[in-house]
């Protein structure tokens, strides 16, 4: 068995804990000059990273932070957890409309994982009454179902994983989004290059509209943030 010192010396030459190390060092970084003031989601029984409580409890927050009526949005389902419990939180006519491939990506996405990791080979997952499914690419899917739907995006759950997929949803979105509306994003910061990804594409869309945000609340023991949007002065 190895001593302690030991297990010290071997993760002081480990890069990849390394990068960890140093996601999670930069993302407070991130923390205390941009969201110091901003309430904190975590459980003490979270795993490593994976905050699933501590996420639920921000998306509980932010979905009763949305003070503007309109379109109730995710990009990226998965296994349709998410998506589900949102639905349990909101009024029952409330619809969530939820958008995915459910096949393979066509990149490998962050934290090492494969294409084929979530999945489902193209069938739907089993989903609450008030969600309706939209099967398809960010980039076909999307622009189709706002053209159809000319209300404004109240609330939007981005779980796109990569940053092309990222900008997709939110050049697709940016004219719909309105002051009072409520953002999450599922993977924003903690992981190794964090600022390539979802947190990048955001801040480029942010720069093309005529809206600013602040930031209402994070899950530092998960990836998740959650911004309002008001209007730029």
């Amino acid at each position: 068995m190895q001593t302690l010192e030991q297990m010290v010396a071997l993760r002081a030459h480990d890069a990849e804990f390394m990068a960890w190390k140093l996601a999670t060092e930069t993302t407070g970084a991130y923390i205390n000059k941009n969201m110091f003031s901003v309430r904190m989601f975590s459980f003490p029984t979270a795993t490593a990273r994976n905050d699933v409580e501590g996420r639920n409890a921000l998306l509980d927050h932010a979905l009763r932070s949305v003070s503007v009526d309109g379109l109730f949005l995710q990009c990226g389902v998965g296994l349709g957890r998410s998506i589900n419990f949102i639905s349990s939180i909101v009024a029952r006519e409330q619809t969530i409309h939820g958008f995915d491939s459910f096949e393979a990506l066509p990149i490998e996405r962050p934290f090492g994982r494969g294409k084929q990791e979530f999945s489902l080979g193209g069938e739907l997952p089993r989903v609450n009454e008030n969600v309706r499914l939209h099967k398809g690419w960010f980039d076909q899917s999307l622009p189709e179902f706002l053209k159809q739907n000319p209300q404004p995006i109240a609330f939007l759950f981005l779980d796109a994983d990569d940053y092309k997929s990222s900008r997709t949803v939110l050049s697709s979105a940016r004219d719909r989004l309105v002051p009072g509306a409520v953002i999450v994003f599922e993977e924003y910061f903690n992981f190794p290059g964090w600022e390539q990804f979802a947190h990048k594409a955001f801040q480029e869309s942010m720069a093309e509209t005529q809206l600013q945000y602040e930031y209402i609340g994070c899950a530092p023991r998960h990836y998740s943030v959650a911004v309002k949007l008001f209007a730029r002065t």
